[in-house]
């Protein structure tokens, strides 16, 4: 049962990682890539989405095993990487429009 729920819990976490993903890369793309090529097509939600499942194959995983404490710092960062990330671009972004 613990197994299951772990698999569970793993498949929502990477479907979290690779949505806010998404919005973090369609917003600085509007933001930062636009205003400096603005030959590049406006992408949409989806195609950002598509695009970090595109990024994502050429991540590196480390599959040694970890301790507890370690993992669980990951997925703290993992929960709250991409939402830090959108702040300081907002604010980058903020300082430069």
């Amino acid at each position: 049962m613990a197994v299951i729920i772990a698999i569970i819990l793993i498949a929502i976490l990477m479907g979290y990682s690779t949505l806010m993903g998404g919005l973090v890369l369609d917003c600085f793309w509007d933001w930062f890539l636009i205003p400096v090529f603005p030959e590049l097509p406006d992408i949409s939600y989806a195609q950002a989405v598509g695009l970090m499942f595109f990024i994502s194959l050429f991540k590196y995983v480390n599959t040694t095993k970890v301790k507890e404490e370690d993992s669980l710092y990951s997925l703290g960062l993992g929960i709250l990487a991409p939402i830090l990330i959108l702040i300081v671009g907002a604010i980058i972004h903020g300082f430069i429009s």
